[in-house]
Order: structure tokens, then sequence, then C-alpha cells
């Protein structure tokens, strides 16, 4: 059984409607991106605060996964050397003289926890102040080295 709308011829297109179907091939592309472009901006021009919002999300939107992106990969770089400068530094009192600091240090890197140790006499310790400080003037003018023998001790990774 048909139904009566079957039966109707149909009816011609509008004429707005051949109008939309717009030119074939490159040319109507393009006309219709610059229709698209013009309509736009018309459309900024009348509500600047909106598209200025927009804009500000937009912007927003694509800037924090970068930053999270920089900030993840810093942490892992900084991670990394963690490990690697983890030190502990013991300051000896001044009545230790550079032997008994030295068979210190070495007792210590006997020890199988300790990667690494390095003793630093009073006389290095104010040469290398006196070097990175820029107060040597005043070290100068000091009548005994105020600073005492380090050993720096670098405990192992694991």
């Amino acid at each position: 059984m048909k139904s009566a709308r079957s039966k109707r011829p149909a009816k011609p297109p509008r004429s707005g409607a051949s109008r939309n179907a717009g030119r074939r091939g490159p040319g109507g592309y393009l006309e219709r991106h610059l229709q698209v472009l013009v309509h736009s901006l018309g459309q900024l021009n009348r509500a600047p605060l909106s598209a200025l919002i927009t804009a500000a999300v937009i912007g927003i939107a694509l800037a924090l996964p970068a930053g999270l992106y920089v900030l993840v990969d810093h942490a892992r770089q900084l991670g990394g050397h963690w490990k690697e400068t983890t030190q502990i530094s013991l300051f000896l009192k001044q009545d230790i003289d550079a032997k008994q600091g030295a068979a210190l240090a070495d007792t210590l890197a006997e020890k199988e926890s300790v990667e690494r140790v390095e003793y630093i006499t009073p006389q290095q310790a104010l040469a290398e102040f006196r070097e990175f400080s820029g107060f040597g003037d005043v070290l100068d003018s000091l009548e005994s080295n105020p600073l005492p023998g380090v050993i720096v001790v670098q405990p192992d990774a694991s």
C-alpha cells in the first residue's frame, strides 16, 4: 500500500537552495572560506569581550599541558641527579690536626656504605673560601684560620 505522499510530484528546489550549493572546485572552496572568514571577523567585531575571553581560555588550555610537561621534565632531570649529589659534610673540631683528620677519613672510607670520602684540611678550606668568597682582605687580617677540617662523605647509592 502506497502512501499519499509518494503520489505527489517532487517540488523543484527553492531559489536559495541552488545558491548554497556553491561552485564546485578550488574557486568555490576558497570563496566559501573567505565568506566564513569575513563572517567570523564580523562576529569578533560585534562582541570583542567574549572573543577575548574565548581566546584567553584557549590560551590557558594550551599553556597548562605545556607548563606541566616542562615541570615534569625538570623534576625528572633533578631526580636523576639526586642520588649523585647526596653527601655528608663532617666538620671536625679545631683541635684535630691534619693527621688525625686523614686517619678518620681513611676509617670512614673502609665502610661498605660509603662510596667516596674526601678530607679537606683547614688550609685547603681557607684557600677555597678565599677564592670563591672575595673576602681575601678580611681573611688576611685574621690572626688564625677560623675554618675547621672537613670530611666530605658520599654514601653508597644503594
